[in-house]
């Protein structure tokens, strides 16, 4: 059982850096959006240091501790569902920043 659940988190927790990744490009543009993104990956590698870490402490305390720490993301998540409105779209700078990001692609002599 013990191993199921480790592979359910860590499923669930790449699931979750990808959506907060696609937020912050979602909700975020030009310079502010770089800065957030870069944060948000500076914030998950130390946190690829420091939770393995903490989770090792709450272990010797009892071995579903560390699992409920997530209690704490649900606990915040639910208000934010509510909170956070969806953006709205400009077609335009879209279509603007799709082309942007295609001009940068490499591209490879056929």
């Amino acid at each position: 059982m013990e191993t199921n659940s480790s592979g359910l988190v860590g499923a669930a927790s790449s699931a979750i850096v990808m959506l907060t990744v696609t937020l912050l490009g979602d909700l975020f543009t030009g310079n502010q959006r770089h800065m957030l993104i870069g944060t948000n990956a500076t914030i998950l590698a130390v946190d690829a240091v420091g939770y393995p870490l903490l989770s090792g402490a709450l272990v010797t305390l009892d071995w579903p501790a560390p699992f409920a720490c997530f209690l704490l993301a649900l606990l915040v998540a639910f208000p934010w569902i509510t909170l956070l409105e969806e953006p709205k779209r400009d077609r335009t700078r879209f279509t603007v920043e799709l082309r942007e990001f295609d001009e940068r692609l490499p591209r490879q002599a056929v």
